[in-house]
């Protein structure tokens, strides 16, 4: 359309100057010069503005965690219990501007997509959401709870992207994994769902550690000592916990704490326990896995 109106100028103008010398004085004919000029300009400018695309300034000032930061932040808040207000909104804006990102490939043809980066968004999205629902959770932004069901929400329609990595379904099963403590979470779905995350993501990574542990700390919660099977797998890849990232491995020292006093060999889930209690000595899951070993429940949380 810009280009057509651009076309039609001259015509434009030639209409504007075809008047007669005899018929208009000197004045006239300036004026008419004059109106034509800012005509022109007028128009360019129009056309001009319809073909140059206008840049968001305020997207481009929003912070958004890396992966690495995402990480040390949330190490942190295990370690401590709190996060900063300044992190906590960091967090917040930045799931919303990849929420945007994200609904902008959604709308994009399936064959023009860049599936790397729609894959990098997701992890980075889903690495937010794990970290504001554990957050929330525990009970430190209580005030934040529709930002939490607005994640579950979106979550079902992103997920619908194609070409998913293995490292997004394990992502997913992170996020799910927060939410087994909430009375209204579907527990049982929950938990029949993670180990199909797994899987799935051990399908696309046959080689990816963090998917072996997690598939085996969740077999641990049906396990006990008549389940050889299960306590096979779980040996088997014991040996991966220690090159685990801190929270994970914090995850896994619980776990195969309860996994050792479920099979009565209670002196290595002593030793697991310590070792997540020298992690994060503050966490609210050392202080209550402590106070049942007291009372004698050894089965778990």
């Amino acid at each position: 359309m810009a280009k057509n109106m651009i076309t039609a100028l001259p015509f434009l103008l030639k209409k504007i100057y075809s008047i007669k010398m005899e018929k208009y004085s000197f004045q006239n004919r300036t004026h008419k010069l004059i109106a034509g000029i800012f005509l022109f300009i007028g128009i360019s400018s129009f056309c001009f503005a319809q073909e140059i695309p206008v840049k968001s300034l305020d997207s481009d000032k929003i912070k958004i965690f890396s992966l690495d930061e995402c990480d040390s932040i949330f190490t942190e808040y295990y370690r401590n219990n709190t996060i900063g207000d300044e992190d906590l909104k960091i967090l917040i804006d930045g799931i919303k501007a990849l929420t945007d990102s994200l609904e902008k490939i959604l709308l994009e043809n399936k064959k023009n997509r860049d599936i790397k980066k729609q894959n990098e968004l997701l992890i980075l999205y889903l690495k937010h959401a794990e970290i504001i629902s554990t957050i929330y959770n525990y009970g430190s932004m209580n005030h934040q709870g529709e930002e939490t069901k607005k994640i579950d929400k979106d979550l079902k329609r992103f997920l619908k992207l194609s070409d998913l990595e293995g490292e997004v379904y394990l992502k997913y099963a992170d996020y799910l994994y927060t939410k087994l403590k909430l009375p209204e979470t579907n527990r049982f779905s929950t938990k029949l769902t993670l180990p199909v995350l797994y899987r799935m993501t051990l399908l696309k990574d046959k080689t990816n550690k963090p998917a072996f542990v997690k598939l085996s700390c969740w077999q641990i919660s049906s396990a006990d000592e008549t389940t050889s099977n299960f306590n096979s797998q779980i040996k088997a890849t014991e040996k991966y916990i220690e090159e685990l990232n801190e929270i994970d491995k914090f995850n896994a020292f619980i776990w195969y704490s309860i996994f050792y006093m479920k099979i009565y060999d209670t002196k290595k889930g002593w030793e697991y326990f310590y070792k997540a209690k020298n992690l994060f000595p503050n966490h609210q899951i050392v202080s209550l896995l402590y106070e049942n070993y007291k009372q004698g429940i050894l089965g778990g949380l």
